[in-house]
């Protein structure tokens, strides 16, 4: 017999190949047992690497006013306002309202919603509807008085249909409703007064710390047609968010109530050829990492701001799976940032504070670091101690999607989009508020860094129940962001992020009532989410973070490296991306925990009340966390398992995926 002489060569370097690669292109392994976080000698938490290369489970403590190393101002009032006389004070509206089915006309030829379950609208004459119609099944037909921002089409409807049912005046934005039935009175208009005590105490000279003064708004009822505007400096004060403190009642049709941004315009405001850049040297930068080394430091100086740039490439997107809903690496390349400060350099080595909440790879793109930049953002803007109420109309019905009958109210076009958002803000807070009825978000963060929101609600909330609606509190491209003990009701997403963000972002000691969906990481690779002691309580919302593949307009990961810690929800998810980083459900207080995320002591919690507090103990020690007014969330944790019930009267299960088609916010 001749033997194949050249077959050993070939496996010999099959073999010699495989043993070379992990050399040049190291493999990264999970961790999926085991405690990862644990108390050493000293007290303070230990945390265990989750992959072979490092990674490890950051420090969220940062995120919040002045990094929670001092306490939010008691800032002095330099002006006074009394309500307007003759200002009506009437009952807030504390419950959702549903309407009678009988009193709208539903047979005025326009698009109808099939039976329930379903997800699409069809015309009149669709072979769907008439079938259900033949089979006696219910149709609920939306008019054009419902509040539906979109129709999508089942392929069986005629294509002369669509075109009939087409209402451009919906597009435009205007209200579908003629007519107008208002929730509250249209009192004196306080705006013009009020902002312009606001843009007095703007132009006084600030103090040492940038702190200019407080507009106190005496107890009782206030009228403001418009978006009142925050500047450096200004705190928007009342006396007290119940319905005996200072009450805000806004007409304000699609636009914000109370808004903090800088004077001038916001951003980069780096003229062409200042900012400069230097490429990440490491292979490999593990999550947790507070260092790095640049191929190049000249330039950078201690004390710098700048952005650590993830960097990625069409193996990264390949590696995740996404290419198939959308994701092209030419729109996450120049996104995936973190705003941090030079600490120390050391040779071609940079330190910072803050600890990166992803991982940076050279096979998936590397990274760079920018310096240079000149960034507008306004500093030491305040809202506290007052209820904000939208104004709406009471005639625009919207139905419950997977309950068709149930009807209620559902503005979107004469009601506020938004009760309170700060953009491009630094080291400012909202706490102590209310909002009650806005359409989008009672609270929302742009752009921002370092902010407290804190004992802040959201109230009865009126829009559709649909897509970019029902955001509570709603995290846009902010980092190092607290948002500690809030209340939602009725959201469709309570404690939610937006696309690419990076944290730390920590939603602490949070509730919610009646839930109409998650609180998650909501699309495209939101990375460093904490939710800490969330408890979920009578809706079909929960806690997570996963891949929601083909959801909205292609959502995919939606977040990693995040971390859900002692909290309850009617269900807890946790998925763990083909890439180093994963996400974890530790301490969890239900037992309807799954995902093949890091799942850790379901049913029980751990022995830190709160991650977040306890890392701030450990970093600015227990007097300071006392200061602050974190004691709470110290104290033992009570094993709190409420009954799942079918919620509040009108809760109804809501399945979102199809409608969730938010826009992308690009930089």
């Amino acid at each position: 017999m001749i033997k194949n002489t050249r077959r050993l060569p070939i496996l010999f370097c099959c073999l010699l190949s495989l043993l070379i690669l992990p050399a040049a292109h190291a493999v990264h392994e999970d961790i999926m047992t085991g405690p990862l976080i644990t108390r050493g000698p000293d007290g303070k938490l230990v945390y265990r690497p989750f992959t072979n290369r490092g990674d490890k489970i950051i420090d969220f403590s940062y995120a919040g006013y002045k990094a929670n190393e001092q306490p939010i101002p008691d800032v002095p009032v330099v002006k006074t306002l009394e309500p307007l006389p003759d200002s009506p004070t009437p009952a807030l509206r504390r419950e959702q309202v549903f309407m009678d089915p009988e009193g709208l006309d539903l047979d005025d030829g326009s698009p109808i919603l099939a039976t329930p379950g379903g997800r699409r609208a069809h015309a009149l004459d669709c072979p769907v509807i008439l079938e259900a119609e033949r089979e006696g099944r219910p149709v609920v037909k939306m008019t054009r008085r419902m509040a539906v921002r979109t129709w999508v089409y089942c392929d069986q409807c005629p294509a002369e249909s669509r075109e009939e049912y087409d209402n451009p005046h919906w597009i435009r934005g205007g209200s579908p409703v003629e007519g107008r039935e208002m929730a509250y009175p249209e009192g004196p208009d306080s705006h013009a007064r009020i902002q312009a005590a606001l843009d007095a105490i703007a132009a006084m000279e600030p103090d040492a710390d940038g702190i200019r003064g407080a507009l106190l708004l005496k107890r009782g009822t206030y009228y403001v047609n418009g978006t009142l505007t925050l500047h450096d400096g200004v705190v928007l004060r009342g006396e007290g968010q119940g319905e005996d403190g200072t009450v805000l009642i806004f007409n304000n049709p699609r636009g914000a109530g109370i808004q903090g941004r800088p004077a001038g315009d916001s951003g980069n405001q780096t003229e062409e050829g200042e900012a400069f850049e230097s490429r990440i040297a490491d292979a490999y930068v593990p999550a947790g990492s507070t260092e790095l080394t640049l191929e190049d430091v000249s330039g950078f100086a201690v004390g710098d701001e700048i952005r650590v740039m993830k960097r990625v490439n069409d193996t990264w997107i390949d590696t995740l799976d996404m290419r198939r809903f959308g994701w092209r690496a030419a729109a996450y390349a120049r996104q995936l940032m973190h705003f941090r400060e030079i600490t120390q350099i050391e040779g071609n080595r940079i330190h910072f504070r803050v600890p990166l909440p992803q991982s940076i790879v050279a096979e998936h793109g590397g990274g760079s670091v920018l310096g240079g930049e000149t960034w507008a953002r306004a500093r030491q803007i305040g809202v506290e101690d007052l209820s904000v109420v939208s104004n709406y109309n009471t005639l625009v019905p919207g139905i419950i999607r997977m309950e068709p009958g149930m009807i209620y109210e559902s503005d979107m076009w004469d009601n506020l989009s938004h009760g309170i958002s700060l953009n491009w803000c630094e080291d400012s807070w909202v706490r102590r508020v209310t909002v009650m009825h806005t359409s989008s978000s009672s609270v929302m963060l742009s752009w921002s860094r370092y902010i407290t929101v804190r004992d802040a609600e959201s109230i009865n909330p009126v829009s559709p129940i649909t897509g970019t609606m029902r955001y509570s509190f709603r995290n846009n491209n902010s980092q190092m962001v607290l948002y500690y003990n809030c209340f939602a009701e009725r959201g469709r997403h309570d404690f939610v992020t937006g696309a690419r963000e990076s944290g730390p972002i920590a939603f602490v000691n949070g509730r919610t009532e009646g839930a109409l969906g998650p609180s998650e990481t909501h699309h495209r690779w939101s990375t460093g989410v904490l939710f800490d002691t969330i408890t979920m309580e009578n809706g079909t919302g929960g806690l997570q973070v996963v891949n929601r593949g083909g959801s909205g307009s292609g959502h995919g990961w939606s977040g990693a490296n995040g971390v859900i810690w002692n909290s309850y929800a009617p269900y807890i998810r946790v998925q763990n991306p083909p890439t180093p980083e994963q996400n974890f459900a530790i301490g969890s207080l239900t037992s309807n925990v799954s995902g093949n995320g890091f799942i850790g002591t379901s049913g029980d919690p751990v022995e830190s009340r709160s991650l977040f507090v306890q890392q701030l103990v450990d970093r600015t020690g227990l007097q300071n966390v006392l200061d602050l007014g974190f004691g709470g969330s110290l104290e033992a944790r009570a094993v709190h398992r409420p009954s799942p019930g079918a919620g509040r009267a009108g809760a109804a299960p809501v399945a979102d995926e199809d409608f969730d088609d938010d826009s992308e916010d690009d930089f």
